[in-house]
């Protein structure tokens, strides 16, 4: 069984095409995870599609009035005055709510805007894009536009679910634990419920996604995702790998752009999409190919 584009639609009627579909093409990484049966599925996207705003954005929106400011953020904004001073400029606000925590620096820094909640999770913090990097080898903490965008958005949330076993909220169907565990209270938990509903109608409990030869591979930290910025011993090995399929690259451990060409190429030859980014699939058809 696999996620079809009428399931994502169901669940959330205005879901942005783009999210729709990087998740249909990159569905094989749940049960990589631990989201391999109906239950989880059910508990993962409802709670993806509430940080998302009905799949709709991969970034957090930071764009509040002064108003609203004062009641997310009380004991920040203690005056309607101050708050005026953030409102309607989401950066800023961004540098001021979330510095110094979360392995972020002050404000001048910048990182509280540079690693703002991103993804199908909404990972925030510098600390946790260092996770998602430790785990995949992909610089996220250097380009965190990385997790704005497939795979890595979902990606994210998938490490993050496994990273909290949150499967075992999920099991016994409690939702209000795995919002907690999620969000640190229950923030939007009306909304959260109403899409679990939602989720229950789509995908049965006895859902199991059928994974193909060419997706079985986990991506774990020594089979990471590559692509164009990726270096380290998991890119020797693919260099390895385009060099036994004939393709002139240098064994250096940088994938840089001679790298990401003969991806594209050998992925072409495979009858793969040619995205340049080095997955299971590619990984399983270029190591039978060579």
């Amino acid at each position: 069984m696999k996620i079809t584009a009428a399931d994502l639609r169901r669940l959330a009627p205005q879901a942005s095409a783009m999210i729709v579909n990087g998740i249909i093409e990159h569905q094989h990484l749940l049960p990589q995870y631990g989201i391999d049966t109906g239950r989880r599925l059910q508990h993962f996207m409802a709670q993806c599609a509430q940080e998302t705003s009905g799949l709709r954005q991969l970034e957090e929106n930071l764009n509040y009035s002064a108003g609203r400011l004062r009641e997310v953020w009380p004991s920040r904004f203690k005056s309607i005055d101050v708050a005026r001073e953030y409102a309607g400029n989401p950066e800023k606000l961004a540098n001021n709510v979330y510095s110094s925590r979360m392995g972020n620096g002050p404000p001048a820094t910048g990182d509280g805007w540079r690693f703002r909640g991103s993804g199908m999770k909404m990972t925030t913090g510098r600390s946790n894009y260092r996770q998602v990097e430790a785990e995949t080898g992909l610089p996220v903490v250097s380009n965190p536009d990385m997790l704005r965008r497939f795979p890595e958005a979902l990606l994210s949330a998938c490490i993050y679910w496994q990273k909290n076993r949150l499967s075992r909220f999920a099991d016994i169907d409690d939702a209000e634990g795995l919002t907690r565990a999620v969000n640190g209270g229950l923030t939007g938990f009306p909304d959260r419920q109403t899409y679990l509903r939602r989720a229950k109608g789509i995908w049965a409990d006895s859902f199991r996604f059928k994974v193909s030869g060419a997706q079985a591979p986990a991506v774990t930290p020594d089979l990471p995702i590559l692509r164009q910025g990726s270096t380290g011993q998991p890119v020797r090995d693919w260099q390895a790998i385009l060099r036994a399929n004939g393709l002139p690259v240098t064994v250096d451990g940088d994938f840089g752009a001679k790298t990401a060409t003969a991806t594209r190429t050998l992925q072409t030859r495979l009858g793969l999409v040619a995205d340049g980014i080095v997955g299971p699939a590619t990984r399983a058809a270029a190591s039978k190919g060579a």
